[in-house]
């Protein structure tokens, strides 16, 4: 399991081992991105700690805005197809 939380925003991937949990460091490749265009610039800054190459989000009409910020971080936006359709 994947989890984001806590003050430092650290994605750690929770595996079960016998009676315990191991937590560790987890980088992701895609941050799919499904929040305001307020809450972006924080998103990307927290992919960017994750080693995220791309940003993805659904097709929205809003979607030019999320694209100048995802490019300007130098990151990939994708927005082609809603991502539940691309697995």
């Amino acid at each position: 399991m994947i989890v984001k939380g806590g003050p430092d925003d650290k994605f750690v991937e929770w595996s079960p081992s016998g009676d315990h949990v191991q937590v560790a460091d987890f980088d992701a490749d895609i941050l799919y991105v499904h929040r305001p265009l307020a809450e972006l610039p924080h998103l990307i800054d927290l992919g960017r700690r994750h080693n995220v190459s791309a940003v993805w989000r659904d097709p929205a009409p809003d979607s030019a805005s999320f694209r100048e910020l995802v490019e300007a971080a130098h990151l990939v936006y994708v927005d082609e197809c809603a991502i539940t359709a691309a697995l």
